[in-house]
């Protein structure tokens, strides 16, 4: 009688251990640096098992700078730039919010946004990553490489191209051999054709 007691308590207590480990292993947790001045400068969130869940850049005057999110497999789903009053802002790239889905663990589209909240671009991935296929929309400003080569690659991309109202201006295709090219982006050496 007095064995199943002992067992009885000592099953007891490694119960208890063991749901005191479960419950912390369930509980979101966050780091936070600070800036000299006692200022938050970076708080990194962890999800419920331990996973990077948003990372969020301070400024010195402590306004938010830069947020980026992830999903519960740690794949980076978005990342948002904002002005000193809060606003998001285009960074160096010319993009606001970058939005990332993923499919079996691969990344498939990578969406990126301007500050006022409108598409400016997406990438579309095969399942093997390789990138098949572009939008443009509304781009004022061509990044060089862009006008240097904007002929699609033998893995199958197009490229299509749209004006800000999202009307199609262009596309080209490596699949299908053609392309069609608006007055403006004509590859050089081909304007007689």
């Amino acid at each position: 009688m007095k064995n199943r007691y002992i067992i009885g308590f000592v099953l007891a207590i490694f119960i208890l251990c063991i749901g005191h480990r479960v419950h912390s292993l369930q509980t979101k947790t966050s780091d936070t640096e600070y800036w000299p001045d006692g200022k938050v400068r970076t708080v990194t969130e962890y999800n419920e098992m331990g996973g990077l869940e948003a990372i969020s850049y301070y400024r010195e005057d402590g306004t938010l700078e830069q947020e980026i999110k992830y999903d519960m497999d740690g794949h980076k789903i978005k990342e948002s730039n904002y002005n000193s009053e809060g606003k998001l802002r285009d960074n160096a790239d010319g993009w606001a919010v970058i939005k990332n889905q993923y499919e079996d663990g691969k990344l498939r589209v990578e969406s990126y946004y301007g500050a006022d909240g409108r598409l400016k671009e997406q990438k579309e991935y095969n399942k093997l990553g390789d990138l098949v296929g572009k939008q443009y929309v509304g781009d004022d400003d061509i990044l060089p490489a862009e006008e240097y080569n904007p002929l699609p690659t033998s893995a199958g991309e197009s490229i299509t191209y749209y004006d800000s109202f999202g009307m199609k201006e262009g596309s080209t295709s490596a699949v299908s051999g053609t392309g069609f090219y608006p007055y403006w982006r004509i590859p050089e050496g081909e304007e007689d054709n």
